[in-house]
């Protein structure tokens, strides 16, 4: 999350457990120290260790009155090969939910959990009180101020993605103050911090709760990622939760549709829907959907169903706007997108379903404006500049797509065929000497990546447009 000094070593040591022999080494030897305060005694005081390091503290950031029965994994949960954390870890599991299973699961007890009033079985206020006071605790001796901005803030934005895990501009700035203390020329890489908290999974919020505290950031519908590829409803939440118990079927075979293993997948998903809880699953009914699609059978009798359950849950209405464009049905296509769009579907994602339909069916304009709008939400990239200048390209736009090129270049300046895609653009704007430039820089970086011989195929009807004696040079390297 630091970068800007490649002669500073980082090192984490873990202050809740047990230190090992290399880790009090570790802290021995170390000239710089961040601390976290927990409000929770640490395992080891740095002055028994004789540690000479500067010491610095940052605070722990916790809004646990959010998920007043999170912190405690599914009873159930196991470790598994396509399940590297188990479905439901710590930072996804329900206390209440976990104490129900213990007895039975069934609709009624996913009906009276969607339908429960948190705020009559807990006096939120005071554990909201409690959970302010604990982080002016740590605030005080981390010289922070957080507890006032989750006053202030926790209704408008979120806070936290979990009980565990702060969400990415609380993460930004506590890493920007660290660097800041540091003064060791660090810079703050706020592209990798959004990384990391994207792999984090983010906890539904209980539709009471949310009401309770007014947060305009978790309305009713809302989609919370509970791991790449996988949004669910906080009623989908608590249904996948119990239906767990049932066996782990739907959630292996969601996995499976996100990793587009579509043959384990429907082995998996079929299972799940014979069951009372996977039945009603939105996420069951629209990942058999999209891996039947693959197998051009029984996909829009499994979308029916699952829009019977949510008709209006953006993720399903996206996975069915893909579905009818591999069906060729274009305007059906079009109009569960445009649903998709008007019920808050996530833009980026919107877009990209549209640059996918486009490529696919050879319109190239239509594509290249997805393409620029995907770029506006997602910041550059190098793969989609990729696939705008052959956009661009194929739409006539020459100009544009070799703008589009070197905009990739600069992207991915250690990639050969950019350039070599590049060249035959400028050739055929006539700039011949620039369309050479190209092709040596290209193969000057393919020599170096032993990638000449694919470099070669590519370049093959470029040669051809060029002067003779800059193509026998060529041929003849």
């Amino acid at each position: 999350m630091l970068s800007g000094r490649s002669d500073v070593s980082v090192n984490y040591v873990a202050d809740d457990g047990d230190l090992s022999n290399d880790s009090i080494e570790t802290l021995q030897a170390a000239d710089v120290v961040a601390l976290q305060e927990r409000d929770a005694p640490r395992n080891f005081d740095l002055d028994e260790f004789d540690a000479k390091a500067e010491r610095h503290y940052f605070p722990h950031v916790s809004v646990d009155f959010i998920w007043p029965f999170g912190g405690q994994p599914h009873v159930l949960n196991r470790i598994g090969h396509h399940l590297a954390l188990g479905p439901f870890p710590a930072a996804l599991g329900d206390a209440y939910l976990n104490r129900r299973i213990q007895t039975h699961v069934s609709q009624e007890v996913l009906d009276e959990y969607l339908s429960l009033r948190i705020d009559s079985l807990i006096d939120l206020d005071a554990y909201r009180a409690f959970v302010l006071e604990k982080q002016r605790r740590i605030d005080r001796a981390a010289g922070s101020d957080w507890a006032s901005s989750i006053e202030a803030l926790t209704p408008s934005r979120p806070i936290c993605r979990n009980p565990f895990v702060p969400a990415p501009w609380v993460l930004q700035q506590l890493v920007a103050r660290l660097a800041s203390e540091l003064r060791l020329g660090l810079s703050v890489t706020t592209g990798q911090i959004s990384q990391l908290c994207a792999e984090e999974p983010e906890m539904p919020v209980h539709p009471s709760v949310a009401r309770h505290f007014a947060l305009s950031w978790a309305p009713p519908g809302k989609l919370y990622r509970l791991r790449a590829g996988d949004r669910v409803s906080f009623p989908e939440y608590a249904r996948r939760y119990l239906a767990f118990v049932e066996g782990p079927e739907l959630e292996l075979g969601v996995r499976a549709v996100a990793r587009h293993d579509y043959d384990f997948a429907l082995d998996k998903l079929r299972l799940a829907v014979e069951r009372p809880l996977g039945r009603g699953s939105v996420a069951a009914q629209t990942g058999l959907a999209v891996a039947l699609a693959e197998k051009a059978s029984g996909a829009l009798a499994a979308l029916d169903a699952a829009k019977a359950i949510e008709p209006e849950n953006a993720d399903l209405l996206l996975a069915g706007a893909r579905i009818m464009a591999s069906f060729g049905r274009t305007k059906d296509f079009e109009r569960e997108l445009r649903r998709y769009f008007e019920v808050g579907g996530d833009e980026l994602a919107g877009y990209q379903a549209l640059a996918d339909h486009y490529e696919a069916s050879g319109a190239h304009a239509q594509a290249a404006l997805a393409l620029r709008a995907v770029l506006a939400r997602q910041g550059a990239d190098a793969s989609v500049f990729s696939r705008l200048t052959r956009a661009l390209a194929a739409s006539g736009d020459l100009t544009m797509a070799s703008q589009s090129a070197q905009a990739e270049i600069l992207l991915d300046p250690g990639n050969p065929h950019p350039r070599a895609y590049l060249a035959g653009l400028l050739n055929r704007l006539g700039n011949k000497q620039a369309a050479k430039d190209q092709v040596e820089q290209a193969l000057t970086i393919a020599a170096d990546r032993n990638g000449l011989d694919r470099l070669r195929q590519e370049l093959r009807d470029l040669y051809r447009t060029l002067d003779p004696p800059f193509r026998d040079d060529l041929l003849g390297a």
